[in-house]
């Protein structure tokens, strides 16, 4: 998860010695941390060795390609990242919007620019990361609802009315139970066996109704 702007670990990836001296003082007495390094091989050792809330990439570096060091560390790290390039081609630019760049500055860049673009490039950061995490959850709990609607056979606001009176007396949040009856549902679709169940669990999914009828654990 990103830190605050005060305390952002931030990536400055340029082969030119003068622009990691100038732009990388210049950001750090503005409040960042910045680790400026040459190359990919470079960076790529870094990220081994601490997390990282941005990355700025220039586009042209010794060893890669700014387009090729952006996936590596989008797919490995997970660390957002914009583009600083003397480029203003229109393929370069469309290819770095694609890959999922926050943004891209064009040279020359002063440090007090550059300090902007990182406070609005963590700011979209963390919109899209709380985003993500939205979706995420409402993602499970929505697999949960279809899991419960089908074997119950109900209508999705009364699964989730029977999911949460499950929940309450527990206090139990929705997206741990949702989780729990996902988890149950696949175990049982590769063993087929509901005795390692929670009763709950499978009284939910329909698993063993019968059984269940005659112990008295139906949630009505």
């Amino acid at each position: 998860m990103a830190r605050t702007a005060e305390q952002a670990n931030i990536l400055l990836i340029d082969d030119d010695p003068v622009v990691r001296l100038v732009l990388g003082e210049g950001i750090k007495a503005d409040r960042f941390r910045i680790t400026a390094l040459p190359d990919g091989q470079c960076t790529l050792a870094a990220c081994d060795e601490q997390t990282f809330d941005l990355a700025i990439i220039d586009q042209e570096l010794p060893d890669t390609s700014g387009l090729e060091l952006a996936k590596r560390l989008k797919k490995d790290y997970g660390i957002p990242f914009v583009f600083l390039t003397s480029s203003d081609d229109y393929a370069t630019i469309s290819a770095a919007a694609e890959l999922g760049a926050l943004g891209y500055m064009i040279k020359p860049v002063t440090p007090i620019q550059m300090a902007a673009e990182i406070d609005a490039t963590l700011s979209r950061s963390k919109e899209i990361n709380n985003l993500g995490k939205a979706i995420e959850v409402s993602g499970i709990v929505s697999v949960a609802l279809g899991l419960v609607m089908q074997s119950q056979h109900l209508s999705r606001v009364d699964a989730l009315n029977r999911l949460r009176k499950i929940c309450r007396p527990q206090n139990l949040a929705l997206r741990t139970l949702s989780e729990q009856l996902v988890e149950a549902f696949e175990a049982y679709t590769v063993s087929a066996d509901v005795a390692d169940l929670d009763p709950v669990h499978a009284e939910l999914l329909g698993l063993n109704s019968k059984q269940y009828h005659a112990l008295g654990k139906r949630f009505n």
